[in-house]
């Protein structure tokens, strides 16, 4: 699992990569806040819940809502935590049929 600190290169990186240019001080501050609320359930005291934490925005429809909040950058940036952590970027529904597991890994049936 990557820390935030990583989670937030990754980000810069790719405002880098696919805008070609540094993220400006304001897309510092958006990714920085994406990726800290991607994670913010997964350092609560209880280690259940700390396993369970990406079923709430680890998916394609937390991409989505990234998106409707920041636009591009969000859909870049929550992308890219999303696939770092599970390898890539399922969907709500896969955490609830066994399509992945509580990690968003994909489940070999």
């Amino acid at each position: 699992m990557s820390t935030l600190k990583q989670h937030n290169q990754d980000g810069y990186d790719i405002v880098l990569e696919h805008f070609g240019r540094v993220p400006t001080s304001t897309e510092v501050k958006i990714i920085n806040e994406i990726n800290e609320r991607l994670d913010q359930f997964a350092h609560w005291p209880d280690h259940e819940f700390l396993r369970e934490h990406r079923k709430f925005l680890h998916h394609a429809e937390g991409v989505a809502y990234f998106g409707r909040a920041y636009g591009e950058i969000g859909v870049l940036v929550a992308s890219q935590h999303i696939h770092t952590d599970c390898g890539h970027v399922p969907k709500a529904k896969d955490y609830y049929d066994g399509t992945v597991d509580e990690y968003g890994w994909r489940v070999e049936k």
